[in-house]
């Protein structure tokens, strides 16, 4: 555990001493999830950093129609929930969930500001990944909501490549609960197959899609 908070962007700034003692103490806790587990629900409280150590989560927002649509993937070594941290309004307005089986990483809120106080180079790092989080939401949510249906279906499949890592996509879900993901009509997803079938990006049937080598070189990604 020491090796991997070492290699993580904000702890590189405590000695070995800091950390031991953060290792020992009861403000760090690992929490294990399994596949399709919700992890957070809005109005939960934000008292914690959750560090992923291993596994993927969807962050997504319900519509008002109770349309569920997915905002973010999140990977190992990223954080949830750090832009809230320190908000005057702690509480989750998405739905964290988990892809696969998870393992979190939470230290509590007051432990980061007592290391903040403690070490001026932590506070800055902590104040820089809070805002980048911040930003990267918003950017997130500002391009899902000008994105076309093409584009979001191509991130989405992209998304899904790389967490699968496999070619073809395994349908783990029916194309209608993907539509809701998205936030249209099944009707509309598949049009949009359908279309990347036809320029030559894709085929795809009931089970599975296989991504060509155009779809490779327009979402820019290694085949």
């Amino acid at each position: 555990m020491k090796k991997i908070l070492k290699t993580l962007p904000l702890f590189e700034h405590l000695d070995d001493a800091m950390i031991n003692a953060l290792l020992d103490s009861n403000d760090l806790v690992k929490k294990r999830y399994q596949k399709h587990s919700v992890i957070h629900i809005p109005k939960d409280t934000v008292d914690a950093y959750e560090i992923i150590l291993s596994g993927t989560v969807s962050i997504k927002y319900l519509e008002s129609s109770g349309h569920v649509v997915t905002i973010n993937w999140v990977n190992p070594y990223d954080v949830i929930g750090a832009n809230l941290l320190f908000s005057s309004n702690r509480q989750y307005e998405m739905i964290v969930e988990s892809l696969s089986e998870v393992m979190l990483l939470s230290i509590r809120r007051e432990k980061l500001i007592e290391l903040a106080q403690s070490n001026r180079n932590f506070m800055i790092a902590l104040l820089k990944q809070v805002s980048d989080r911040s930003n990267l939401l918003a950017k997130r949510l500002k391009s899902f909501a000008t994105s076309s249906l093409y584009q979001k279906v191509l991130d989405y499949l992209t998304s899904e490549y790389q967490y699968q890592k496999n070619n073809p996509l395994k349908l783990q879900k029916t194309k209608q609960a993907i539509a809701m993901e998205l936030g249209v009509a099944r009707t509309s997803l598949v049009r949009i197959l359908t279309k990347m079938r036809e320029e030559g990006m894709l085929t795809f049937n009931r089970k599975e899609i296989l991504l060509q080598k155009s779809f490779f070189e327009i979402a820019e990604l290694d085949d």
